[in-house]
């Protein structure tokens, strides 16, 4: 077991150093960083359509506990005030071009992704242009419309505790439900991204791998720990000014970029260990069947 979990960290360390899953990382928080307030907006408008636009601070309460606090200064102020403005009820060219501009963004992010996750699995550009355009685009349009139930999901779950006859552990259940369903939102995104971002036919691992899970653990640790940090350590005001913010935001996008190309590094590493064992196997039968019977006795 500890052989088989050495091997799996040197063949991630491997991929990381060879193929630069940092640059890549880099890459996609950038793209994540155009895509991030055109969604926001895209997102609350989208959702001032069918319901209270105000019901999305329950989830950034929820967010507001995890990723650090210049980050959701950033990231909040700009939704309480598209959240206050009360969306959009109407489609124009401003909407148009505000959900052109937020699909546009998130696209080349989740495509920057998709290449590194392929680097992670030393698949290269098997697919045609347009074969690998029309994944990326359903791959975006699945991502997204995803979190857009997932966050009806953590709106609504509490609302559906409350209804419930639990008494003085309404609140409790409420707060515990809220936070399964976001980790489980999580961990379902990723493993969405894992299944289907590859280029790869046939074979597709399952909707919750072990890269999912990790990934969905070390990025809720180092979101904490890049909080703790910049709470105590981190001066990024002082030295960058009023870009401090945007400076830590920028930051916290690169770690989680990362932490999702760690995980599909992981599905990679124990599938190839998996192939291994498999080949290994097989050329065992093969030599087995080749070896001459053996001679009876006299």
């Amino acid at each position: 077991m500890a052989t088989r979990a050495l091997s799996a960290f040197w063949y991630i360390w491997d991929v990381m150093d060879r193929l630069n899953l940092g640059v890549i990382a880099a890459g996609v928080a950038f793209y994540a960083a155009l895509a991030l307030f055109p969604t926001l907006a895209a997102v609350i408008m989208l959702w001032s359509w069918f319901a209270d636009p105000h019901a999305i601070e329950v989830v950034l309460g929820l967010v507001a506990e995890i990723v650090p606090e210049e980050v959701y200064d950033t990231i909040g102020n700009q939704a309480v005030g598209l959240i206050n403005a009360g969306g959009s009820r109407g489609i124009g060219w401003a909407t148009v071009l505000t959900l052109g501009f937020a699909f546009w963004s998130a696209y080349n992010g989740v495509s920057a992704l998709i290449r590194g996750l392929n680097a992670a699995y030393d698949i290269g550009h098997r697919a045609s242009l347009w074969r690998r355009t029309l994944a990326d685009v359903g791959v975006t349009l699945a991502v997204g419309g995803f979190a857009i139930v997932a966050i009806a999901a953590v709106v609504v779950a509490p609302v559906v505790i409350a209804v419930v006859p639990l008494g003085p552990a309404a609140t409790v259940a409420a707060e515990v439900v809220r936070w399964i369903v976001a980790v489980a939102g999580v961990m379902v995104t990723l493993g969405m991204i894992y299944r289907f971002g590859p280029n790869r036919r046939g074979h597709r691992p399952r909707w919750i791998t072990p890269g999912a899970i990790v990934a969905t653990v070390v990025w809720i640790l180092a979101s904490v720990a890049f909080s703790v940090y910049l709470g105590n350590f981190g001066r990024y005001n002082e030295i960058y000014g009023s870009l401090g913010a945007a400076v830590a935001l920028l930051v916290w996008l690169y770690l989680s970029a990362f932490v999702v190309l760690l995980g599909g590094c992981l599905n990679a590493a124990i599938e190839a260990g998996g192939a291994e064992r498999l080949e290994a196997q097989l050329r065992e039968q093969e030599d087995r069947a080749a070896a001459p019977p053996p001679r009876p006795a006299p």
